[in-house]
Protein backbone atom coordinates (compact mmCIF):
# COMPACT_ATOMS: atom_id res chain seq x y z
CA UNK A 1 0.00 0.00 0.00
CA UNK A 2 1.31 3.31 -0.80
CA UNK A 3 1.97 5.37 2.17
CA UNK A 4 2.85 9.48 3.18
CA UNK A 5 6.77 8.79 4.12
CA UNK A 6 7.30 11.01 6.78
CA UNK A 7 9.87 13.97 6.64
CA UNK A 8 12.23 12.69 8.90
CA UNK A 9 12.14 9.34 6.94
CA UNK A 10 12.86 11.61 3.63
CA UNK A 11 16.51 9.99 3.48
CA UNK A 12 15.44 7.10 2.54
CA UNK A 13 14.12 7.43 -0.79
CA UNK A 14 17.79 9.27 -2.05
CA UNK A 15 18.98 5.70 -3.43
CA UNK A 16 15.66 5.55 -6.06
CA UNK A 17 16.89 9.06 -7.56
CA UNK A 18 18.39 8.65 -10.97
CA UNK A 19 20.34 10.69 -13.46
CA UNK A 20 17.46 11.69 -14.77
CA UNK A 21 16.02 13.02 -12.03
CA UNK A 22 18.98 15.95 -11.74
CA UNK A 23 16.96 18.16 -14.24
CA UNK A 24 14.67 18.36 -11.54
CA UNK A 25 16.97 18.34 -8.42
CA UNK A 26 16.30 21.60 -7.37
CA UNK A 27 12.37 20.73 -7.04
CA UNK A 28 13.33 17.76 -5.73
CA UNK A 29 15.70 18.35 -2.94
CA UNK A 30 13.80 21.18 -1.74
CA UNK A 31 11.09 19.17 -1.17
CA UNK A 32 12.90 16.53 0.66
CA UNK A 33 14.39 19.28 2.52
CA UNK A 34 11.34 20.72 3.51
CA UNK A 35 11.93 24.10 2.19
CA UNK A 36 9.52 23.71 -0.59
CA UNK A 37 5.27 22.37 0.11
CA UNK A 38 5.61 18.72 -0.36
CA UNK A 39 5.08 14.85 0.33
CA UNK A 40 6.62 12.09 -0.64
CA UNK A 41 4.83 8.80 -0.85
CA UNK A 42 6.43 5.12 -1.06
CA UNK A 43 5.54 1.16 -1.18
CA UNK A 44 7.20 0.40 1.85
CA UNK A 45 8.20 3.15 4.16
CA UNK A 46 11.03 1.03 5.53
CA UNK A 47 12.77 0.07 2.76
CA UNK A 48 11.33 2.26 -0.60
CA UNK A 49 11.90 0.60 -3.92
CA UNK A 50 8.85 3.16 -5.52
CA UNK A 51 7.94 7.01 -4.43
CA UNK A 52 6.05 9.71 -6.11
CA UNK A 53 7.49 12.87 -4.69
CA UNK A 54 4.44 15.59 -4.61
CA UNK A 55 5.27 19.31 -4.94
CA UNK A 56 2.43 20.61 -3.66
CA UNK A 57 0.26 22.12 -6.25
CA UNK A 58 2.84 21.98 -8.91
CA UNK A 59 4.32 18.82 -10.03
CA UNK A 60 5.05 14.93 -9.06
CA UNK A 61 7.78 12.92 -9.91
CA UNK A 62 7.81 9.34 -10.42
CA UNK A 63 11.34 7.57 -9.14
CA UNK A 64 12.71 4.59 -8.23
CA UNK A 65 11.65 1.63 -9.80
CA UNK A 66 9.15 1.29 -12.47
CA UNK A 67 7.66 -2.12 -12.72
CA UNK A 68 7.08 -2.64 -9.03
CA UNK A 69 4.00 -4.32 -8.62
CA UNK A 70 3.24 -2.95 -4.33
CA UNK A 71 3.78 0.40 -6.03
CA UNK A 72 1.41 -0.22 -9.22
CA UNK A 73 -1.46 -2.60 -8.15
CA UNK A 74 -2.00 0.45 -5.25
CA UNK A 75 -1.41 3.58 -8.03
CA UNK A 76 -5.63 3.86 -8.51
CA UNK A 77 -6.52 3.79 -4.46
CA UNK A 78 -4.19 6.21 -3.65
CA UNK A 79 -4.87 8.63 -6.48
CA UNK A 80 -8.24 9.18 -5.58
CA UNK A 81 -7.93 8.41 -2.09
CA UNK A 82 -4.52 9.87 -0.83
CA UNK A 83 -3.43 12.09 -3.21
CA UNK A 84 -6.30 14.10 -4.72
CA UNK A 85 -7.76 14.81 -1.05
CA UNK A 86 -4.27 16.09 -0.05
CA UNK A 87 -4.12 18.38 -3.03
CA UNK A 88 -7.35 19.44 -2.76
CA UNK A 89 -6.99 20.21 0.63
CA UNK A 90 -3.65 21.67 0.63
CA UNK A 91 -4.52 24.07 -2.53
CA UNK A 92 -7.06 23.44 -4.10
CA UNK A 93 -6.21 21.62 -6.94
CA UNK A 94 -8.20 18.42 -8.46
CA UNK A 95 -5.19 17.55 -11.03
CA UNK A 96 -2.29 16.32 -11.08
CA UNK A 97 1.38 16.83 -13.16
CA UNK A 98 3.67 14.07 -13.43
CA UNK A 99 7.14 13.85 -14.22
CA UNK A 100 8.16 10.56 -16.08
CA UNK A 101 12.23 10.82 -17.13
CA UNK A 102 12.25 7.48 -17.16
CA UNK A 103 10.71 5.36 -20.54
CA UNK A 104 9.95 2.36 -17.98
CA UNK A 105 7.15 4.59 -15.76
CA UNK A 106 5.96 5.70 -18.91
CA UNK A 107 5.42 2.50 -19.75
CA UNK A 108 4.18 1.22 -16.29
CA UNK A 109 1.71 3.89 -15.73
CA UNK A 110 0.34 4.06 -19.43
CA UNK A 111 -2.06 1.18 -18.57
CA UNK A 112 -2.87 2.60 -15.62
CA UNK A 113 -3.51 6.27 -15.83
CA UNK A 114 -5.37 5.89 -19.69
CA UNK A 115 -8.79 6.74 -18.39
CA UNK A 116 -8.02 9.94 -16.40
CA UNK A 117 -6.43 12.01 -19.89
CA UNK A 118 -4.49 13.66 -19.80
CA UNK A 119 -6.60 16.54 -19.96
CA UNK A 120 -5.61 19.70 -22.55
CA UNK A 121 -3.46 22.45 -21.20
CA UNK A 122 -2.73 26.09 -23.40
CA UNK A 123 1.33 25.22 -22.22
CA UNK A 124 3.50 25.19 -24.74
CA UNK A 125 7.29 24.26 -23.84
CA UNK A 126 10.23 25.23 -26.67
CA UNK A 127 13.97 24.59 -25.97
CA UNK A 128 16.67 27.49 -26.35
CA UNK A 129 19.74 27.34 -28.65
CA UNK A 130 22.13 27.06 -25.94
CA UNK A 131 24.73 27.98 -28.11
CA UNK A 132 23.46 31.10 -28.89
CA UNK A 133 22.93 31.99 -25.39
CA UNK A 134 25.80 31.75 -23.74
CA UNK A 135 26.86 34.70 -21.49
CA UNK A 136 30.59 35.46 -22.29
CA UNK A 137 32.87 34.88 -19.04
CA UNK A 138 33.96 37.95 -17.48
CA UNK A 139 37.02 38.28 -15.80
CA UNK A 140 37.44 38.85 -12.21
CA UNK A 141 39.54 41.75 -10.50
CA UNK A 142 42.87 40.75 -9.03
CA UNK A 143 42.95 38.81 -6.35
CA UNK A 144 39.44 37.48 -6.64
CA UNK A 145 38.54 33.75 -7.83
CA UNK A 146 35.47 31.75 -8.93
CA UNK A 147 34.42 28.68 -6.66
CA UNK A 148 31.87 25.94 -6.56
CA UNK A 149 29.79 26.44 -3.71
CA UNK A 150 29.85 23.47 -1.59
CA UNK A 151 29.41 22.14 2.09
CA UNK A 152 33.29 22.50 2.74
CA UNK A 153 32.80 26.18 1.34
CA UNK A 154 29.87 26.96 3.61
CA UNK A 155 31.04 25.68 6.73
CA UNK A 156 33.96 27.60 6.41
CA UNK A 157 34.17 30.23 9.65
CA UNK A 158 36.66 33.01 7.70
CA UNK A 159 33.50 33.63 5.33
CA UNK A 160 30.51 32.86 7.35
CA UNK A 161 28.75 35.56 9.08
Amino acid sequence: MIQRLMPEHYHRILPLLGPDDAINALSINAILASTNRGAVYVDDPENPRSALIDQTGIISFFVGEPENPKFLNDLDRFLDHQLRPDTLASCGGDTFIAVLHNPAWHRALAPLLAGRGPEGDKECYFLFDSSAHLLAPRALPAGFSGRRIDAGLTANSDIAG
